[in-house]
């Protein structure tokens, strides 16, 4: 006992000196000696702190890939993907569902990330279902978002979409107005690619209004002395502000173009079918006559 006590006090001491390599190994060893001699109150400390030594170690490995090229990279991403792998075992020893949906999304994401999204579902999707149990919003917003994009990267934008739907919801329940404006994005992105222009101009007018609303945050944060802010780590961390200009312009930008991208159909329409029409329309700002949503149209929309 007394030794599997020492060694886990050792390993504290080299994660406080950032001496990942020699903390991992102690709390192994801790590991090992409680396992030896079932002492699973032990083995359960000892996963809690190697889970945090291999987050460390898989976290640089990950950052450490955007940088490099070449064969390197695979060994690099292999090296990451094993410490995310430890890191799910390790939460799964110490009984942390948090920790256990941390690193399934961890491993989702870095699958996601280097061109694998059918390797990444299933980790994804584990990760927002430990989320869901746990009624953790911002988790959840954030494993449906990344599964949105994986799906969509397989070409299955329907499901995306009804992905990014519940990230909408969620974080409209939660009162979340960052996650709100981003999940608004996405989907209002989505929306003009599967030809949903109607919708994607609303939602992308939502983002713009939200952009709006936590700009005007961002300025009361900065003029307030004191106290904490209603927004999240950006501004507690004093990172600057959370809406800068060249957001809010893209945003209304966005805006711009689905609505654009909405009467590309009719405008498209009565070139082909009544030029009268296109000239009324530009003289005198009159309605455009609406063109039948046909296949062909439906081509010109998504494109």
């Amino acid at each position: 006992m007394e030794l599997t006590l020492s060694t886990n006090f050792i390993g504290v001491v080299y994660q406080r000196m950032e001496d990942f390599e020699m903390a991992r190994k102690h709390h192994e060893r801790h590991e090992a000696i409680a396992s030896s001699i079932d002492l699973l109150e032990e083995v359960a400390k000892a996963n809690t702190e190697l889970y945090k030594v291999y987050m460390v170690l898989a976290q640089k490995s990950d950052t450490t890939v955007e940088g490099t090229t070449g064969s390197g990279t695979i060994e690099i991403i292999a090296d990451a993907l094993d410490m995310y792998q430890k890191c799910l075992i390790a939460s799964q020893k110490c009984w942390d569902k948090a920790s256990e949906g941390e690193a399934n999304g961890k491993i989702g994401n870095l699958y996601l990330k280097n061109g694998s999204p059918t390797e990444s579902l299933p980790y994804l999707r584990q990760h927002s279902q430990i989320s869901a149990d746990l009624g953790d919003a911002e988790s959840r917003c954030r494993a449906c978002s990344a599964l949105a994009l994986a799906l969509d990267t397989l070409g299955l934008a329907d499901k995306a979409l009804v992905e990014l739907k519940l990230v909408h919801s969620i974080s409209e329940q939660a009162g979340d107005a960052i996650l709100q404006s981003q999940a608004c994005r996405a989907l209002g992105t989505l929306y003009s690619k599967v030809g949903k222009m109607d919708e994607a101009v609303q939602v992308l007018q939502r983002h713009f209004d939200l952009q709006k609303s936590l700009a005007a945050k961002d300025k009361t944060n900065a003029g307030a002395a004191s106290g904490k802010s209603s927004l999240r780590d950006d501004v507690k961390a004093h990172r600057g502000p959370i809406v800068t200009a060249k957001d809010l312009d893209l945003a209304r930008a966005y805006v711009g173009i689905s609505k654009g991208n909405q009467l590309l159909g009719n405008y498209h329409y009565a070139i082909e079918c009544d030029l009268s029409f296109l000239l009324e329309w530009k003289l005198a700002r009159a309605e455009l006559p609406s063109a039948p949503m046909s296949e062909a149209n439906h081509q010109v929309l998504v494109e």
